[in-house]
């Protein structure tokens, strides 16, 4: 099987390093020499004992998103109208967890604490009557701020048609790995797409840190006429400067793009990132905003929906 590019660079790069150590223990005086290659040993040891306990942890993740993901099924039926919750269902279940004390942010606390609390608490007489709960989602991604504040009024009519939010590695919770988010819609309006995809690639794990945030892959919408929210039609005056009917003025309209929370799902080709702009970028379609959608939306969609999920988390220090 032929090693590729990446493959090749990273063993080249180990090897480096592996010379460079080799060459620096073996100046090194023959007492220190013994006890750096103890050090060595140990910490070897130690990484050995660090994979084991991530490889331990992986399967234990795997086990609970077997059964996170019957409750998010059941969710999605309940929530989309499909199903009608069973007298099980509505048997209350106590939570489990201790309550861990957490102390109200002071003044002048990090910018984090601004993000604490939800933007927007649905009231219980916008919500209609009718199959499933209307606007589950719209209102979950409107809870929380970093989300909230990309969503417009012309994004709320469509988003009402959203119907689950799911990712394909569910597995990964409290994990770094390459992941899917999918979008559902019921038939609607605006697009014809029944599933909006965003995928988070990552590069090589780091034993250490993880798996780092690489770039992201979006979908192309299938917007219907006139209905693409993504762009705005802008009318501007153009006056003739020579010839016959210099001076007459005219309406041209122009086609320009325009802010939109639909624009998550056309991420900027990684040749065409600045440095500059990195900052924006990577909350607007890095890891961060990927994952705060997972953890925050997708896994605590009902307590966002009612603006509490931040509460539990940041702010009383609900143990979830």
């Amino acid at each position: 099987m032929e090693t590729s590019f990446e493959e090749k660079t990273a063993k080249d790069l180990k090897e480096l390093a592996k010379n460079i150590s080799d060459a620096f223990v073996a100046k090194l005086p023959e007492g220190v020499k013994k006890r750096v290659t103890a050090l060595t040993n140990l910490q070897v040891q130690f990484d050995n004992l660090e994979r084991q306990r991530q490889a331990e942890l992986k399967q234990v993740a795997d086990k609970y998103a077997q059964l996170y993901q019957t409750l998010f099924d059941k969710r999605a039926g309940i929530v989309s109208g499909a199903v009608e919750p069973t007298e099980a269902d509505l048997k209350e279940v106590a939570p489990q967890g201790e309550v861990v004390p957490a102390k109200k942010p002071e003044e002048g606390a990090p910018a984090e604490h601004k993000y604490a609390l939800p933007t927007y608490i649905a009231q219980p007489q916008e919500i209609p009557d009718g199959p499933g709960v209307p606007g589950f989602w719209l209102k979950a991604l409107r809870t929380y701020t970093f989300i909230g504040e990309t969503i417009t009024e012309r994004d709320e009519e469509a988003l009402k048609f959203l119907t689950d939010i799911k990712c394909n590695a569910v597995s990964q919770r409290g994990f770094s790995g390459t992941f899917t988010l999918e979008f559902h819609f019921a038939d609607n309006e605006f697009f014809t797409n029944q599933v909006l995809t965003k995928t988070y690639h990552h590069l090589e794990e780091n034993l250490y840190t993880g798996h780092s945030f690489d770039y992201s892959d979006g979908c192309a919408i299938d917007w219907k006429t006139g209905k693409n929210l993504t762009v705005k039609v802008v009318q501007k005056k153009q006056k003739k400067k020579k010839g016959k009917g210099a001076g007459q003025t005219r309406v041209i309209e122009t086609v320009e793009k325009c802010d939109s929370f639909f624009n998550f799902f056309s991420p900027p080709k990684v040749d065409d990132m600045e440095m500059e702009a990195e900052t924006d970028l990577t909350r607007r379609i890095g890891r961060p905003f990927g994952k705060r959608l997972l953890n925050w939306v997708c896994h605590q969609g009902l307590p966002c929906s009612r603006g509490t999920a931040i509460f539990h988390r940041r702010w009383f220090g609900f143990v979830r």
